[in-house]
């Protein structure tokens, strides 16, 4: 297969290594595999743009802290997206995946987003914040409540949510 074909065919089971925000040690790992997505025009034109495909999210898992997987279909939308944010076919294939349970190809979008993004919710995909602060009571990931929390909502500590 050469780098200027897709062909998305039967392969083995979905592995999904990492996602969300992703573990510090695997960001050097990330930023040396990507450097063409890296090397951009504004992040936040890159960020709207991997964010139409999250209608297409059929799984995921965030724990409020990290985010450890974000997976799509990969179709030829999918394809044609993280193109233009600089991937090549040969990067789309490595971490594409044959998902038995559906019957179809799947990408982990984490190792494309998070080369621009720093933080992914469910609610509105892929985004750089700057330190996370709840919106009611003003604490952060690193001054949390009294006793503890921790994030509900990319802004929103459980404390607060159920207030």
């Amino acid at each position: 297969m050469d780098d200027s074909t897709i062909h998305l065919e039967e392969d083995e089971e979905v592995h999904l290594p990492y996602g969300g925000k992703l573990p510090d040690e695997v960001i050097a790992q990330v930023k040396s595999i990507y450097p063409v997505i890296l090397s951009a025009e504004n992040p936040v034109n890159k960020i709207e743009l991997i964010n139409t495909l999250h209608h297409k999210v059929i799984t995921f898992d965030a724990d409020g802290e990290f985010c450890y997987y974000v997976v799509v279909r990969l179709d030829m939308e999918t394809v044609n997206v993280l193109q233009k944010l600089g991937a090549t076919n040969a990067d789309i294939m490595h971490n594409a995946r044959w998902s038995k349970e559906d019957k179809f190809m799947v990408i982990d979008l984490t190792l494309f987003g998070f080369c621009f993004a720093n933080w992914w919710s469910s609610e509105s995909g892929f985004s750089l914040i700057d330190e996370r602060k709840c919106r009611v009571c003003g604490c952060t990931q690193n001054n949390a409540c009294p006793g503890g929390c921790y994030w509900v909502d990319d802004d929103l500590c459980n404390r607060c949510a159920v207030l």
